[in-house]
């Protein structure tokens, strides 16, 4: 078997807390299961496999050895550590809601803060920080209610829909003031987020999205980092998961996704789950979506992101300018004074030049650019009818 075959039957095994298949335990050995960890690690999701290695015993099956020691070892490591952070997740997130009911700001958990909640085991669900969305204006009073009754310190500015605090223990909060994304026509049900909101039965100030417009967003944050170099396969395990633990209203995302032109992506990415983990039958299309997916991992990759907006920028050219200058949209995200004084754009520009010097970005940026320069006419094209066929 393929490690990728490995890696998604053990998944959809562990997920569902079923026995995994025994051809696919017999297939390993300490170097193949050791494959599968690397391959899992890079989307986030080696302690759900080091899990299901557990549950079967593989270390014993190994018969001993230094590589059956290390893979024990390995997976022990993964095993303890996404606990410890689900644990201080966890905490934090019910800290935060005390926090915030009793300074009476309304807030709406995002994301992985409610996706966990759908897991049968929701420390399988990780994540590396918790989302909450308050209004805007409640934003500064939240700040301070968040550090002076539980000790959260704002890290950095307030910039275009966030603002970072950290906690004494670490735990990263996204404090979102709006849900707005770098691309006009999602935003355009993106910016209404409270309005597709109801409040708690049990706490008037804690909200939680419409089934549909969970989905939505879900599916909409997909696109955005689909387009940005790829999403990995975590948002597909959690659309699994919905499937068969939820029930998920299609029929109504369905219809918000085609307000913003996201109808086609949604059907694709639904077909790709079923395709890994309901024994669905491959298409052209997520064939394509599976090479660009897998070898992206969590966050994507320069190669795919630069492969696939090449064409809307322009071409090669195209390309190289928009990532130079920034586009005021763009450059106002990083310097929101530009929204109330945009002769300062110029200053701006070369004040995030000086900015990639000192944060290791011209390295970055030069790789960026030289990827740019190597996409042939046919790469190019073949994307371009990739995007197409996705409805990107």
């Amino acid at each position: 078997m393929e490690i990728k075959e490995i890696l998604l039957s053990l998944l959809r095994s562990e997920v569902m807390g079923e026995a995994s298949g025994e051809d696919v335990i017999a297939s390993l050995d300490a170097e193949r299961a050791l494959a599968v960890l690397r391959v899992a690690k890079s989307h986030d999701l080696a302690h759900i496999i080091a899990a299901a290695f557990s549950r079967v015993d593989l270390f014993s099956r190994l018969q001993g050895g230094a590589d059956a020691a290390q893979l024990k070892k390995t997976c022990e490591h993964f095993e303890m550590a996404a606990l410890y952070r689900y644990e201080n997740l966890r905490y934090a997130l019910e800290e935060i809601g005390r926090v915030l009911t009793e300074a009476q700001i309304p807030f709406t958990p995002l994301k992985g803060a409610v996706m966990r909640g759908y897991y049968p085991t929701p420390w399988h669900r990780s994540s590396c920080d918790i989302d909450v969305l308050v209004h805007e204006e409640d934003l500064e009073r939240a700040c301070g209610a968040l550090a002076a009754k539980a000790g959260y310190r704002v890290e950095g500015k307030k910039n275009f829909h966030d603002i970072h605090l950290y906690s004494p223990a670490g735990v990263h909060l996204e404090l979102h003031f709006c849900l707005l994304s770098s691309n006009e026509k999602y935003d355009l049900l993106l910016s209404r987020a409270w309005e597709y909101s109801r409040q708690n039965a049990n706490n008037s100030f804690l909200y939680e999205q419409t089934d549909a417009y969970f989905l939505f967003h879900h599916v909409a944050h997909m696109a955005y980092h689909f387009k940005s170099g790829g999403c990995g396969i975590k948002p597909f395990l959690d659309l699994f998961v919905l499937s068969r633990y939820a029930s998920p209203d299609i029929e109504g995302a369905r219809e918000l996704l085609s307000l913003v032109g996201l109808d086609t992506f949604f059907a694709s990415v639904l077909s790709l789950a079923e395709v890994w983990f309901m024994g669905g039958e491959h298409t052209d299309v997520t064939r394509r979506m599976e090479v660009y997916l897998l070898m992206g991992g969590v966050y994507g990759t320069v190669d795919n992101k630069v492969l696939v907006q090449q064409k809307e920028k322009g071409g090669r050219l195209g390309y190289a300018l928009s990532r130079i200058f920034l586009a005021r949209s763009s450059l106002s995200r990083l310097y929101p004074i530009l929204d109330k004084h945009p002769w300062m754009m110029p200053v701006m520009q070369v004040r995030r030049w000086v900015r990639l010097v000192f944060t290791g970005g011209l390295k970055r940026g030069a790789h960026e650019l030289k990827v740019n320069g190597e996409i042939t006419a046919a790469e190019a094209q073949a994307a371009d009818q990739f995007l197409t066929q996705l409805g990107l």
